[in-house]
């Protein structure tokens, strides 16, 4: 698809890749105005540097500010049609920071990392920027469905009855999305554009079949983003006739709020909301994160009756439940496996009497696993795989609990 494509897509940030020198990439930090500290630097003091440069902290103040510079230019052509461009991004931050449902709050935390890893991080690797490209074009649609929930108060109704909405109900669901296409104005031809390659994208990813370049990826990320913003900047009439004024709204955007889940046993299908207690996993060093979720992993792996068989964590398809927890709360990426080995691998569990397996895990992680651990649903259902759902959401319950108890709290 890149390949029958790449003119349009080049054409769309043509101005922006002549700019790439060297092959640096465009979302690199301008360090030459840094001035160097008095006396030199201490090895901690680099290692510090170095971390923040490969994994900036988020400041979501700092954030709203790369984005303005950054992507302002590519709405010039908009700007008698639609709210400022600093009005837009501020909307696209409430509705990140806005809670909705369960189901389309889970990808606030990622969007957000996302952002600010393309947007902050320097020297970002090709890998990392495929996958925060992933993330970004997988959470699109769900972006769509939590915009048009907050101004509807309803959920996006499918064209089909039993089957859930999907990209083009969303994008159907929008009239500025909707009439893209047949708006003659250069300007909303061009996002036009931008929208109709964003949806081959995420086609062509949903069947994992992209081979992009470095500069294609920072164009594809462009369009993605773009479109984030074109859909906000279009609705913020709607937000506020909803009752949700950007300026009215008073939000703390330090830190990324993590959805945290405390578990009933005397009521399976009871959660509560407890992020408030807990420091939010991304707030957390990387160390920080590992450590707790080693130690939790520790404790699950001994936890149970004596003999292995006993063990609550004692098969493969446990591994389903520690994944699942684990990037629900924030110390793994949903969606990317392989990274969650690297992490566990990294640890040297010796007590681990079941180590992971990647493909197992990966063949696993479909249907109800897929979805955040408060959507499981054991409806359809029924014989061995009602037992293994059981299996896997007894183990998942226990782990959520040990993580919780070891997370920093506030």
């Amino acid at each position: 698809m890149i390949a029958d494509n790449v003119e349009q897509l080049f054409a769309i940030f043509m101005a922006d890749l002549r700019n790439v020198e060297n092959g640096d990439s465009d979302f690199d930090y301008d360090t030459t105005n840094q001035t160097p500290r008095q006396g030199g630097f201490s090895m901690e003091d680099l290692m510090e540097m170095a971390r923040k440069k490969i994994r900036p902290e988020y400041d979501e103040g700092k954030l709203q500010q790369r984005i303005i510079s950054t992507f302002s230019d590519h709405f010039r052509g908009l700007s008698r049609y639609m709210r400022s461009f600093n009005e837009t991004t501020r909307n696209l931050f409430m509705v990140l920071n806005t809670p909705s449902l369960p189901s389309l709050d889970g990808m606030d935390n990622v969007v957000k990392e996302s952002l600010n890893m393309v947007c902050m991080a320097e020297g970002l690797s090709l890998s990392d920027k495929r996958i925060h490209l992933d993330m970004l074009l997988m959470r699109y649609e769900v972006y769509l469905k939590k915009l048009y929930y907050l101004i509807h108060k309803e959920e996006i109704p499918a064209r089909e009855e039993g089957q859930g909405a999907t990209l083009s109900n969303a994008v159907f669901a929008f009239p500025a999305l909707r009439g893209l296409k047949n708006n003659p104005m250069f300007a909303y031809q061009e996002f036009s554009q931008r929208l109709t390659m964003l949806r081959q994208l995420r086609n062509d990813e949903s069947h994992a079949s992209m081979n992009m370049t470095e500069q294609e990826v920072d164009a594809a990320l462009r369009i993605v983003i773009d479109m984030y913003l074109f859909v906000t900047g279009m609705n913020i009439t709607e937000l506020e006739a909803a009752g949700y004024d950007v300026d009215e709204i008073h939000q703390k955007t330090t830190a990324i709020p993590i959805h945290s889940y405390n578990y009933d046993d005397e009521n399976s299908h009871d959660y509560n909301m407890a992020a408030e207690s807990f420091v939010p996993a991304n707030e957390l060093t990387e160390e920080q994160r590992i450590d707790v979720l080693r130690k939790s992993l520790v404790q699950m792996m001994n936890h149970g009756g004596y003999r292995p068989s006993d063990k609550t964590f004692c098969k493969q398809r446990h591994w389903v439940a520690v994944y699942r927890i684990a990037a629900d709360e924030g110390f793994t990426i949903d969606g990317q496996p392989r990274y969650f080995k690297q992490i566990v691998d990294g640890m040297h569990l010796s007590n681990c009497k079941v180590p992971l397996n990647i493909d197992t895990l990966e063949r696993n992680i479909k249907s109800v696993y897929s979805t955040s651990f408060v959507d499981w649903s054991e409806n359809g259902l029924v014989g061995k795989s009602l037992d293994k759902y059981n299996d896997i959401k007894r183990c998942a319950e226990v782990f959520l609990t040990i993580l919780s108890d070891n997370r920093p709290k506030r």
